[in-house]
């Protein structure tokens, strides 16, 4: 299972044209602020540095900016200059969380900065900002770029953002996320290295001469300027562009890649597109991992709730549904992943959400052997499937065998006979397919006792 950060819109505002007027810009929003604001006392610390680790280069001089990115435009909450040695400190925050997320700005000059994306959160601990955690913060907040090279959009999604930014880069130290470095992401896909090569990108940028540096700029903001669209104003936005394009002029990207060899291990020749994805296949138990994904629905705290067919590398159809917190890790309470019971036996290709109530209704196909099960378990052991039910929290409203549907008018049990699709209209009512039997069947208001069939 995949997810891909492939946004297609940018949210527009008004400009502010440049780094270093943003910081300008900034200042006199910091001085306008209350003095019961300015004496909260959070302080925040960080490194600006290009690559990461112990072979870092400290960047010194650096014109350090924290934002806070909510739906209105982004608000400048302090900033300073980094030292010598590539460090900085903001004192006086005015707070340490939002309903949307924090982010920093750290401008080189010469038309070139970097980002780093936070979450709604002031982290505690220093934080770094160099070239892959400005490749994250571009491909991670593609849709919520503005025109201006800032970040705003709805606060929900925002931080849902904001987690898909971790599974690519520690904002710790500044290098790929354990997510990118293990097992099914690493060298199992292209993302890893994609990810050093873009950064490898700005390196050759960010340790360049200014002639040279602006010569850099020059090019790679051409190359990432869409059709007939605008050139971009920071490196952040120019990294949306690609995000937004990845097939767009990659055999020049690539080239540019190959200017600096700071980030080793990236790309050894042209992808087919500069698209960067996070696989994930943990449901939350080593014994249950993901197998044969069917749908999956996303609920109102963004929880994505997935059908499970099949036990990875058994012939073993599966009891459970995987439910994923918004960043791909397996939920661990209300609900818990993987979630068992109500009925569930070899999920199909349907699950859903009623709007009425926000219960989880889900598929099951009933094929095969599971742990436990004898084969082809149904309502006469026919192994016929059912439907399953479960609270927004995880537990099941259904029985352990699901529910089938009784037609009082007919007689006929089951109604559902090896279900697929389902959907739940504005009303509760249930929708079915039901395919060896060839019809729809509604449980009206969720009532699988007064099923009804269309045939």
């Amino acid at each position: 299972m995949k997810f891909s950060f492939n946004a297609r819109k940018a949210v527009s505002a008004s400009k502010h044209r440049s780094s270093r007027s943003i910081v300008r810009h900034d200042t006199l929003q910091v001085d306008r602020l209350e003095p019961r604001q300015m004496m909260a006392g959070n302080t925040f610390n960080g490194n600006v540095i290009s690559g990461a680790g112990k072979l870092g280069q400290p960047q010194a001089g650096a014109a350090v900016t924290l934002w806070e990115a909510t739906d209105a435009a982004p608000n400048a909450l302090g900033t300073a200059i980094s030292r010598r040695n590539g460090t900085f400190q903001i004192a006086n925050v005015s707070r340490a969380t939002t309903s949307g997320i924090f982010y920093v700005t750290a401008d080189l000059g010469g038309g070139v900065s970097l980002t780093t994306v936070l979450g709604s959160k002031l982290p505690k601990v220093a934080i770094t900002v160099n070239e892959l955690t400005t490749v994250a913060a571009g491909y991670s907040m593609t849709q919520f770029c503005r025109t201006d090279g800032g970040i705003s959009g709805d606060p929900f999604g925002l931080r849902i953002a904001a987690g898909m930014n971790n599974n690519l880069v520690s904002t710790t130290t500044g290098a790929a996320s354990s997510v990118l470095l293990s097992s099914p992401n690493k060298y199992e896909t292209n993302s890893l290295r994609t990810l050093r090569s873009l950064g490898n990108l700005t390196a050759a940028m960010v340790r360049s001469q200014p002639l040279e540096r602006a010569l850099l700029r020059s090019q790679f903001f051409a190359y990432a300027t869409p059709q007939n669209g605008t050139t971009p104003d920071n490196v952040f936005e120019a990294f949306a562009e690609i995000n937004r394009h990845p097939d767009a002029k990659v055999a020049d990207i690539y080239g540019m890649t190959r200017y600096s060899a700071t980030y080793s291990n990236g790309l050894f020749q042209a992808p087919d597109a500069f698209t960067l994805t996070v696989v994930v296949n943990n449901s939350g138990s080593r014994k249950n991992m993901i197998g044969g994904p069917g749908q999956l629905v996303f609920d109102d705290s963004g929880t994505a709730w997935v059908t499970n067919n099949t036990i990875a590398n058994t012939p073993n159809s599966s009891k459970f549904i995987t439910v994923l917190q918004p960043n791909g890790a397996p939920s661990k309470s209300g609900p818990k992943s993987p979630l068992f019971g109500g009925g569930t036996l070899g999920g199909g290709f349907g699950i859903t959400i009623d709007p009425t109530n926000g219960n989880i209704w889900s598929t099951n196909y009933g094929w095969g052997r599971a742990p436990g099960n004898k084969p082809g378990l149904g309502p006469y052991n026919s192994g016929t499937g059912s439907v399953s039910v479960f609270t927004p929290t995880g537990v099941p409203l259904s029985g352990p065998r699901g529910l089938y549907g009784l037609n009082p008018t007919t007689g006929e049990f089951p109604a559902v006979k090896r279900a697929q699709g389902i959907q739940v209209d504005s009303q509760g009512n249930v929708y079915i397919a039901s395919i060896e039997n060839n019809s729809v069947v509604v449980f009206p208001k969720g009532d699988s006792m007064q099923a009804v069939s269309y045939k």
